[in-house]
């Protein structure tokens, strides 16, 4: 709805209105008439891609692409286990919003086929975020006005008067009390090995992609029978791997049991490696046997205090990684020893008595004690299956390698083995409390680079995986021999003389060479490296600011993240002053905000902060309003 603004009002604007955004103008809505009473309200949306679907989930997208959550497990409305400050507007989840026979955008392919426990395309959840923009601007109170702006910001400045001035790419100029940034993933300038690559690859003609969002890429200059080289392999490279193959019409089929490849002759050979060498686990979509596991049990934050009170700095790898184990190992066991008594040795009880006060030591030999060697959760193994391997041949490493994923697979798919279900919850909770680690200031220096860079991919490969099927495709296309596997702790260096890219690893002896390589992974956020010509102006004129963290060594360390205040997310300045009147949420802040979707029945605290900073942003919004009124 665009109503007439006459009269004053409120006016704040949402700048990137993806999934983050999308929540925020629902809270704002929400909010206006407790905070703002009878004064009326203007929301401007800026954003050159749709509201609400922004530049991932638009609906024009190929249909290969798939989401890594379950209908069930996805909804852009608050319920009743939300506590905050707002009022609670209850709404359908993705899964809901098919059922509820609601009209589907037809663009929107393969709508009929979802259903519970199974993955969606992109597409179908851009239809989803697509109905609740439409219901929310169609229910709008009488005193709520929305604008929507379908232009980048390229500028951000306080006029005189006090006005926060966005400039856009058209020209246009929109004039607001305050402004909330949800940018979502911002391009970023090369780093400086990526930069070297790209600078070699253009001296000897050879094919770069540096980090960036696999589904924009243009892969029409690699023809059928090109040789590719891709480094990384979690769900960038599983995108990768859908359009080159999928896309241009290849297909699965089953046979005895296992998927079979079929051609469409448009193939090329991909060779994939990373550090570790293998996928991320699959996604799991057991649903538990047993009551939920009582989390946090000992990675809790009274636990982290502790450990700050105990030594100057603290490690992650000596004093938080073992705490890490413990609680994925308590979720995990606990599913398996309640829902499974046939599978183990002795009571939940007395298990859990003994785990409780055992160290890592103990905890092995109890579980090798209690637990049969087919059911044992190895955090470390889990980590990096291929350490300790050797393989003489590249064949070898094959064999191996789709030996582990299909296991894998059928661990996280089959009912017996909901134990995984589990252990991924032990995930979410322990990644809700290491902002509290983060942030406390104590981390040592090793911590703030290898250790924190440790657990981001302990947390992704555990928890941020690609629907099992892929994974079966994957080796489907690996014994089809249009994928090899390269193995872990990939190298990729430039040779000259043969005008290639060479790569190699741990793994093997075996080297190989392509004209193509590909960065399968999204740019690591960071203002320093940010194209985004809004924020660069900012950072130059000392209006927003980066995190920089004191480790003990007299040289403070960048984060490249911007830094918001804890609670309302405001922007904090180069002088260390948050700003009245500008918040910020996001992966790209200090808050670090990585889901996009919110859990049903699960408390979501992003649905929290997005009611935090709405009611923040209005209280601003009045007050400016009401001081231009009585100057």
């Amino acid at each position: 709805m665009i109503g007439d603004l006459d009269g004053p009002r409120a006016e704040i604007a949402i700048v990137g209105v993806g999934p983050h955004g999308l929540s925020v103008l629902e809270r704002l809505v929400a909010n206006a008439k407790d905070v703002l009473e009878s004064q009326e309200l203007c929301i401007h949306l800026i954003d050159p891609y749709p509201v609400g679907g922004g530049r991932l989930w638009q609906l024009d997208q190929p249909s290969e692409l798939l989401m890594n959550s379950l209908p069930e497990q996805v909804t852009m409305y608050l319920d009743e286990t939300v506590r905050c400050n707002g009022p609670i507007v209850e709404g359908p989840s993705l899964l809901d919003w098919v059922n509820d026979g609601s009209p589907i955008d037809p663009r929107v392919r393969g709508a009929d086929t979802i259903q519970q426990g199974r993955f969606v395309t992109r597409q179908a959840n851009g239809g989803y975020l697509s109905v609740v923009r439409d219901r929310l601007l169609d229910s709008l109170p009488d005193s709520v006005f929305v604008r929507t702006h379908p232009h980048a910001a390229i500028a951000l400045q306080e006029s005189t008067d006090g006005l926060q001035r966005i400039t856009l790419a058209d020209g246009s100029r929109v004039d607001v009390h305050t402004v909330v940034l949800t940018l979502g993933c911002l391009d970023a300038v090369p780093n400086g090995r990526e930069m070297g690559l790209l600078r070699a690859a253009e001296q000897s003609g050879l094919r770069y992609t540096p980090p960036q969002n696999s589904a924009a890429l243009d892969l029409s200059s690699i023809g059928a029978g090109d040789e590719v080289l891709v480094r990384g392999m979690g769900l960038s490279f599983v995108d990768l791997i859908a359009l080159l193959f999928e896309g241009r019409g290849g297909r699965f089929r089953s046979a005895e049991g296992r998927l079979v490849y079929e051609p469409h002759g448009a193939e090329p050979h991909v060779f994939v490696g990373s550090r570790r060498g293998v996928p991320h686990h699959a996604k799991p979509i057991q649903r538990l046997r047993a009551d939920p596991p009582p989390l946090p049990k000992f990675f809790t934050q009274k636990t982290l205090a502790r450990l700050m009170r105990e030594h100057d700095r603290v490690n992650i790898h000596e004093h938080v990684r073992p705490l890490i184990a413990k609680e994925f190992g308590w979720a995990y066991y606990h599913e398996l020893f309640n829902a499974y008594p046939d599978r183990v040795r002795c009571s939940w009880s007395e298990f859990a008595e003994r785990y409780t006060q055992a160290d890592r030591g103990e905890i092995d030999a109890l579980v090798a004690e209690m637990v049969a060697d087919d059911d044992v959760f190895d955090m470390d193994l889990g980590d990096r299956p291929l350490d300790g391997e050797e393989f003489s041949t590249a064949d070898d490493l094959q064999t191996f390698v789709r030996g582990l994923v299909l296991r894998d697979a059928r661990r996280r798919t089959e009912p017996e083995y909901s134990a995984e279900s589990a252990m991924e919850m032990a995930d979410y909770s322990i990644f809700n409390n290491m902002g509290f680690l983060w942030h406390s200031g104590r981390l040592d220096a090793e911590s703030y680079t290898d250790g924190l860079d440790w657990w981001r991919g302990i947390h992704n490969y555990f928890s941020v995986g690609a629907p099992a099927h892929r994974m079966e495709q994957l080796v489907a296309l690996s014994e089809a021999g249009f994928v090899t596997f390269i193995g872990a702790d990939m190298w990729v260096e430039v040779d000259r003389e043969e005008g290639v890219f060479r790569a190699g690893g741990s793994s093997v002896p075996d080297q190989v060479t392509a004209r193509t390589l590909i960065e399968a992974r999204l740019p690591e956020p960071d203002l320093d490296r940010v194209r985004d010509p809004m924020l660069r102006d900012l950072l130059q004129r000392g209006e927003i600011s980066v995190e920089t963290l004191d480790v003990g060594t007299g040289a403070p360390v960048s984060t490249g993240l911007l830094r918001v205040t804890p609670t309302e997310c405001r922007v904090v300045d180069g002088e260390g002053r948050p700003h009245r009147a500008r918040f910020a949420m996001g992966g790209f802040t200090t808050l670090r905000v990585t889901a996009a979707f919110h859990r049903p029945g699960t408390g979501s605290a992003g649905f929290r902060r997005s009611d935090m900073v709405a009611r923040a942003a209005l209280c601003g919004a009045r007050d400016i309003a009401q001081a231009e009124r009585t100057a």
